[in-house]
């Protein structure tokens, strides 16, 4: 409140309403008819629920963490962007959860659904229609070349890679073989390329396949003392047996090759030299190791997970391709890293000498040539990954997964799950798998992160400046998800962490600041407040019918003189620490407070997160009242409130309708605003005793439209 307006001084509460009708109001707001004609059904939101529909076309059951975008949050390396916020985030479980309600900012019309879980569509996108935003799979770039050279066969022939010049070391050569009748052969070109007749299916279980998306996310690199770093050798202990090799998750953008070797001598294998290692026949299985689960499922392109190829052994002494591997026969794989252009038409794949070669020997790493001289390879040769999990009946799973990148390629990231796939033996006791440590399994976890503004004017019921900056704050939220299925079958909050930030104080007033949760006092575990750095102290909450109140601060003028620019600015952090299991996420996200406009469209709110229902809490010396609350247009007030103030001034409330805080049709102005999805970085302070309307040109154009248009107008000063 600024001294310039109608300041009352009446000390009994008969004499409000005569204040109230002749020195600050002309119109009888008492007459019914009147009345319903001035009250503006405007919600002022600059947010809206939006239910986010989407699968990953993975099996039922199998979790995975999403993030929700305004923008694409790939770069054109097709890495995660650090320079973009994610407007909201989630757990999903396939085939279990239709959709996901989320409360976003109103400029963002068109979004993007992010997961780094590798059994999971890593990028979707979708337009907001009617409330709603169905997601389809957003494709990578991926070059055309229709050169004839390159649309020669969807196989790659028998070929010999020759190491070049650039390599700057002695000329070797991998004899490569194919085998026609094992993959698809040369003349098939318009098939959609898959593993042609599968020698055998072994689908994984949903808790195995949650398992490794919670333990190698994409992009996020396995530390380099990790001990899932070994070598990935295959070794046949036992009888001669066959052996299957089955894929199932492939995070890399590239055209990678897979393939094995053979080897068998009695040699160290790590000991090896280069031309030993160059001699080994190097036999292809997938020539293009993407799999269709991925982001290239609507272009038929890649293997389906869980179809399996069956290896076969060369006998050099016959001559022969045989379906068993001998005894002793160590089993070597090498992923062959291309960049070649592939042509999503004709699926046309080129062989040249910029092929990079990971073994799954940390050794034989070293030994190879460099591909550039700025480049490195990475760990000490450390590209492979073995690592096991169990099923919840029990059973144990084994896994080799591979790094496609060296050193500091531009697409470098070390997550080592480019590739994941596993080796099947047709007799389990003629391999010996050493004993390992198994990952983690059980629990998946994210977290969500938003911010927003809240501006408010303290002279309610009367309409002030409008400048919206008596108090000004922001809020920004982080809300950590936790799937635990030993706990809740469904995700749950674990914690919430509220961080207001003080940013103005442009008013005489004496104005406290609080806001209402609409979760049950009993969801929580232990709450906390702390002030700037200092220590956190627990915090009693106040019940206030289904919710609990949160009083941040009395006095706005304690930490922030009035009428100035703070130089500097203070926050407020509390945690609520969530009982397990108490508060699901499909709670916390669901809108807890309807109201039905004079117009007859229904409104909905959500309450139970951020912004809660936010108020301040004048202390106006013309009015011999207290517990005045300013809330945002048709938030309720708490059972505090003293109610007489309603229908009073500018105010034209229905408490009979459960409309509160509504202001006349004739004004363009709400007594408290919500900016949603914006930082204090991103928006400036409205100045003193001018209509936000006046400093943000679009501000009316967005009232005019009924909220339609110019959703961005706080953003555009």
């Amino acid at each position: 409140m600024k001294p310039a307006f109608c300041f009352l001084k009446s000390a009994t509460i008969a004499a409000i309403s005569i204040l109230f009708l002749h020195s600050c109001e002309i119109k009888d707001y008492y007459d019914p008819n009147y009345k319903q004609e001035l009250v503006s059904s405007r919600k002022y939101a600059t947010d809206h629920e939006v239910e986010l529909q989407f699968s990953y076309g993975t099996i039922p059951g199998v979790a995975a963490t999403f993030q929700v975008y305004a923008e694409n949050p790939l770069d054109e390396n097709d890495k995660l962007r650090e320079d973009v916020k994610s407007l909201s985030a989630g757990i999903h479980i396939e085939g279990e959860t239709l959709s996901h309600k989320r409360v976003l900012p109103s400029y963002a019309s068109e979004l993007y659904l992010y997961s780094s879980s590798i059994f999971a569509h890593r990028l979707m996108r979708a337009t907001v229609e009617d409330g709603k935003a169905s997601f389809t799979l957003v494709l990578p770039d991926i070059s055309e070349d229709d050169s004839e050279e390159n649309a020669e066969t969807r196989t790659i022939k028998n070929t010999t890679i020759t190491s070049g010049s650039g390599w700057n070391q002695k000329k070797e050569t991998l004899t490569q073989v194919t085998i026609d009748k094992w993959l698809l052969s040369q003349s098939d070109l318009d098939s959609k390329y898959d593993i042609k007749n599968p020698a055998r299916y072994e689908p994984l279980p949903a808790e195995v396949m949650t398992n490794i998306n919670n333990a190698f996310p994409s992009e996020k690199a396995v530390p380099a003392n990790s001990t899932w770093f070994t070598d990935g050798i295959v070794e046949i202990t036992g009888a001669p047996t066959e052996l299957y090799m089955a894929p199932y998750a492939s995070s890399g953008a590239n055209k990678n090759l897979i393939s094995y070797v053979v080897y068998e001598g009695t040699k160290d294998i790590t000991t090896l030299t280069q031309a030993e290692i160059y001699a080994l026949e190097v036999i292809n299985i997938l020539p293009f190791a993407v799999l269709n689960n991925d982001q290239y499922t609507t272009n038929g392109q890649g293997v389906t997970p869980g179809k399996a190829v069956q290896l076969l052994y060369h006998d050099k002494k016959t001559n022969q391709w045989v379906t068993k591997f001998p005894t002793g026969a160590k089993i070597v794989f090498l992923l062959i890293f291309q960049e070649s252009t592939v042509n999503s038409s004709k699926f046309a794949y080129k062989f040249d000498q910029t092929t990079k070669i990971i073994w799954s020997v940390a050794a034989w790493n070293l030994k190879m040539p460099q591909p550039n001289a700025d480049r490195t390879f990475t760990r000490n040769g450390k590209k492979t990954l073995y690592f096991s999990t169990r099923d919840n009946s029990g059973n144990d799973y084994h896994f080799i997964a591979m790094e496609d990148h060296v050193g500091t390629h531009r697409y470098a990231d070390d997550d080592t799950n480019d590739i994941i796939f596993r080796i099947i033996p047709g007799e389990e006791e003629s391999l010996t798998v050493e004993e390992e440590e198994f990952i983690p399994g059980g629990i998946t976890r994210t977290t969500e992160t938003y911010n927003g503004i809240l501006g408010f004017e303290d002279n309610w019921p009367h309409k002030g400046d409008y400048d919206l900056n008596d108090v000004m704050l922001e809020y920004a939220t982080e809300i950590s998800y936790v799937l635990e299925t030993e706990i809740s079958a469904e995700p749950y909050v674990e914690k919430v962490t509220d961080t207001m930030t003080f940013l103005h104080n442009g008013a005489t007033f004496n104005n406290g600041f609080a806001y209402k949760v609409s979760l049950p006092a009993s969801a929580i575990q232990k709450l906390t407040i702390s002030k700037g750095d200092e220590a956190a102290t627990d915090y009693t909450v106040t019940t206030d019918g289904e919710g609990f109140i949160i009083q941040v601060l009395d006095d706005i003028q304690a930490i922030l003189p009035p009428m100035k620019v703070a130089e500097n600015t203070v926050s407020y952090t509390v945690t609520m620490e969530l009982k397990e299991g108490a508060v699901s996420q499909e709670m916390l996200n669901e809108s807890d407070w309807k109201v039905t406009d004079n117009g007859g469209t229904t409104k909905a709110y959500n309450l139970r997160k951020a912004p809660y229902n936010p108020y301040i809490m004048p202390t106006n010396p013309g009015f011999p009242l207290s517990n005045i609350e300013v809330h945002l247009p048709y938030y309720p007030p708490t059972e505090n409130i003293d109610t007489r103030l309603f229908k009073q001034g500018s105010d034209v409330s229905q408490p009979e309708l459960n409309w509160f805080y509504a202001s006349p049709k004739v004004e363009f102005y709400p007594f408290a605003m919500h900016l949603s999805g914006i930082t204090r970085d991103e928006f400036d302070i409205p100045e003193e005793s001018i209509q936000i309307g006046d400093q943000y040109p679009d501000y009316l154009k967005w009232v005019n439209s009924d909220g339609t248009e110019y959703n961005d107008w706080y953003m555009k000063k």
